[in-house]
């Protein structure tokens, strides 16, 4: 368990850096394989992005980030932090199309697994 919460924060670090050190895409290569765009998707907690300073830094990256490469973007937001309900805005935002999902702090760690072992 204490492997997989280090392999968790790793990640989450590297989807931090990875939106902080965006830079502009060349306008011939497309997003994706089938030339689609791709979409990012941050998933918050029950807060408001105004109030939680720590998600309103995270989503500014995710729209800089976005805006620069002409990536689709949105924000999801569970009713309450449950695992169920983190699950199901994972679910939302993949059906919108989202190709990459970006969550932060360890109450998304069941959720997460849940969503790798589906």
């Amino acid at each position: 368990m204490n492997k997989f919460i280090k392999i968790l924060a790793c990640i989450a670090c590297f989807a931090l850096f990875t939106c902080a050190g965006c830079k502009e895409n060349d306008p011939d290569y497309p997003s994706l394989a089938d030339g689609s765009m791709s979409r990012l998707a941050l998933i918050t907690g029950t807060t408001e992005l105004e109030v939680d300073f720590d998600y309103a830094s995270i989503w500014e990256g995710v729209v800089n980030c976005s805006e620069s490469n002409n990536l689709n973007y949105s924000y999801y937001r569970p009713a309450e932090m449950t695992d169920e309900a983190i699950v199901q805005q994972f679910q939302y935002a993949i059906e919108d199309g989202a190709t990459v999902v970006i969550c932060m702090g360890d109450v998304f760690v069941h959720a997460i697994k849940t969503m790798q072992e589906s």
